[in-house]
């Protein structure tokens, strides 16, 4: 039907040519112009409509297919074709010629229309992805938690309708700094709460290379790597499996297209308190900051201040001593080559934990690995050929320094240094015997006698009867409806330090803490103390004695819907 159409628009165009038509050409036009009166086309409004080069409006102007779609229009067109055929009897050289320049131009006008629809096509794709982009980005995690950190900031920024001017100014002259840090981290650590989508597929165990391959699914992105389990312990841990859950640090959070990514998972058992960690690096991943001159503030006060997640992390667990985060903090700069920061974080936090806290230990080791890495091989020498007595989850000290060279080697982590370690513990071997050479006298109502010394050092520490797990039973059961928020507490991580000495009939005393968040922790951590049962005393040589320990507490409060 189309090349019907294009036939008669042919020579109805052919009068305007400006140019001699031929034999062939003035036949055509004399059937088209007949044929169109046999169907009762006006043949001046079809000319007029040829004129604009357009065959559809041609088409609609003549109203040609309700003319052709009858018994009367169908039998006109077949004569008409069948006279076409007939005419082209009449052709030329100089017909062919036209038909084919008539072809080439019919080419060219095709080609740029499709060139055209290309590039239109083109503009409305990229503005659909600027469109798609903008409003990925307005519905990011990083634009939702900067909404929310500039509301309250600006709620804070309001003069009171109480507050003195001066007394107003001050507020805003001395604290700006600080609560724009504070809010942040609030909304931080609330988006980190909140954040879901994790999922974990344990794959088929490899017999030969004695691994599980596993799955993480985050956010529709899904990261491959593999677990190392011994064959003999394949199937417990496959029948585990269930018992597994994903944690997120919060230091472990990024941006990576302005939405929070993980940069680091723990897979752990919570029964058995078996961990494993996965690292997923990415380029693109961005760490957390937010500067309030960003945040459009109403206020026309100038608040310049700048938050660094990574900054406020660190002097965070200086402050409060948390000894698990700075460890923690040390090893993963350690993994990530970054030994000078490695460095300044342990040199700093290690004299700040006592050495009786369960993760001294690890703070030494990793303490020692950036002295190594850093060149200083004399003080990394000195801690790990001093402290063979130490445990590392019921590991040998030299067995669990082997162990942190062999996951360095996998991580394409070396020094040469590490040789030399390694060849001086093939000579040392094990020093089983523990040697108490720092005790601490009893204050007060302790007697000086060898019985009654308080140790700090011992072979198996004091343990709240039952284990950990009584330990977690216990805590939940006696805090009750206890909640810091109710005193005002922000929201945020709190860790009570309690020191205490367990006497060697497991009886309690000198109970203290070791930190002052307020808001009524430390006092319910004292009485938590002193109104449990018995702990199991802590052995020396296989005797009880009366030691000293320092139970962390840690309080979780949650910001309110």
């Amino acid at each position: 039907m189309r090349n019907f159409f294009i036939i008669l628009f042919f020579f109805l165009m052919a009068s305007t040519y400006g140019q001699t038509m031929t034999a062939y050409e003035k036949k055509g036009y004399s059937l088209t112009v007949q044929f169109l009166r046999k169907l009762g086309v006006d043949e001046v409004v079809l000319q007029k409509s040829s004129k604009m080069g357009d065959l559809e409006k041609l088409i609609v102007a003549g109203n040609f297919i309700e003319k052709l779609n009858t018994e009367r229009g169908l039998m006109l067109m077949l004569e008409y074709e069948r006279e076409m055929k007939e005419a082209e009897k009449l052709k030329t050289a100089v017909d062919f010629q036209r038909d084919k320049e008539k072809k080439a131009e019919t080419e060219r006008k095709k080609q740029i229309e499709i060139a055209k629809q290309k590039e239109r096509q083109l503009q409305a794709d990229l503005e659909n992805q600027e469109k798609q982009k903008k409003e990925s980005y307005n519905n990011s995690d990083y634009v939702h938690i900067k909404s929310s950190i500039k509301e309250d900031l600006n709620q804070w920024l309001q003069k009171g309708e109480f507050e003195k001017t001066d007394d107003y100014q001050n507020r805003i002259s001395n604290n700006s700094s600080k609560t724009f840090d504070s809010i942040c981290y609030k909304k931080l650590t609330y988006a980190f709460k909140t954040k879901s989508g994790f999922s974990s597929n344990l794959l088929k165990y490899n017999a030969d290379t004695e691994k599980f391959g596993i799955e993480f699914t985050f956010n529709d992105v899904v990261f491959d790597d593999s677990i190392n389990i011994p064959i003999k312990g394949a199937s417990k841990f496959k029948n585990d499996v269930e018992n597994f859950g994903i944690y997120v640090d919060d230091k472990d959070w990024g941006f990576i297209d302005n939405n929070l990514t993980p940069s680091k998972i723990t897979y752990f058992n919570s029964d058995t308190k078996e961990s494993f960690e996965f690292y997923f690096a990415s380029k693109d991943l961005k760490r957390i900051s937010f500067s309030s001159s960003e945040l459009g503030l109403n206020s026309s006060i100038n608040v310049n201040s700048k938050f660094n997640f990574d900054e406020f992390y660190y002097n965070r667990a200086i402050e409060t001593k948390d000894g698990s985060a700075i460890n923690t903090m040390g090893w993963d700069c350690l993994l990530n080559q970054n030994f000078p920061k490695a460095l300044r974080i342990l040199e700093r936090g290690v004299p700040l934990i006592n050495d009786n806290d369960e993760v001294y230990p690890y703070l030494l080791t990793n303490l020692a690995h950036a002295y190594l890495f850093d060149k200083q091989f004399d003080k990394a020498h000195k801690i790990y050929f001093e402290n063979f007595s130490l445990k590392l989850n019921g590991k040998s000290w030299k067995y669990a320094i082997l162990q942190d060279f062999a996951e360095f080697r996998k991580r394409g982590i070396y020094s040469a240094d590490m040789e030399k370690i390694e060849k001086e513990f093939s000579f040392s071997g094990e020093i089983d015997e523990v040697k108490f050479e720092k005790n601490i006298q009893p204050e007060n109502n302790y007697q000086n006698q060898e019985d009654d010394k308080v140790f700090t050092k011992v072979e198996n520490e004091a343990e709240f009867p039952g284990g950990n797990s009584a330990w977690v039973r216990y805590v939940q059961k006696s805090l009750g409806s206890f909640n810091p928020a109710d005193s005002g507490a922000a929201p945020g991580r709190y860790q009570v330090l309690v020191q205490f000495v367990v006497n060697k009939d497991g009886s309690i005393s000198h109970v203290k803490t070791e930190t002052s968040f307020g808001y009524g922790m430390e006092e319910k951590s004292i009485k938590l103390i002193q109104n449990g049962p018995k702990w199991n005393p802590a052995l020396v040589n296989g005797r009880q004695v009366s030691a000293y320990r320092i139970q962390p507490i840690t309080f979780i409060v949650e910001e309110k819907n």
